[in-house]
Parts: C-alpha cells; structure tokens; sequence
C-alpha cells in the first residue's frame, strides 16, 4: 500500500481498533500544538479513516506532510 498522512493533535495518543496513534509534534497554532502521522499499514488507515470520520485526524497529502516536517526544523 502507498503511504497515507495525517495530521492531528500530539497531544494524546488517538485509540482506535486496538491502535494508539502517536503525532509527531511539528509547531503550535493557535495555541493548540499540531503534529502529523505516516503509515503504510492497511490496518491502521482503517482506523485513522475512522478517527477521520469522527473528526480527530485529517487525511492530508504528503506534499503537506513534508511541508509539516520542514516547519519543525
């Protein structure tokens, strides 16, 4: 599978499926710290499509993932 990334709140480990996701911190905005994630795991991007619907993550591309990493620098 090709890599997926998402972008969410580091502040806690999001559970799902059996799943804790861990967000790489990257920087702070309005006063709430953002952080991104990469997986290639099937399995995992069943569940963080899940968080998405719930409205924890967001499913971004990896042009912004990398972007993210940049700002962390």
């Amino acid at each position: 599978m090709a890599a997926k990334y998402y972008a969410g709140s580091p502040m806690s480990g999001k559970q799902m499926d059996g799943f804790t996701f861990i967000f790489e911190a990257i920087e702070i905005t309005g006063g709430s710290w953002r952080g991104v994630y990469k997986t290639e795991s099937d399995s995992e991007v069943a569940a963080l499509s899940k968080l998405e619907d719930d409205g924890q993550v967001k499913e971004i591309s990896e042009e912004t993932y990398n972007v993210f990493l940049k700002k962390k620098r």
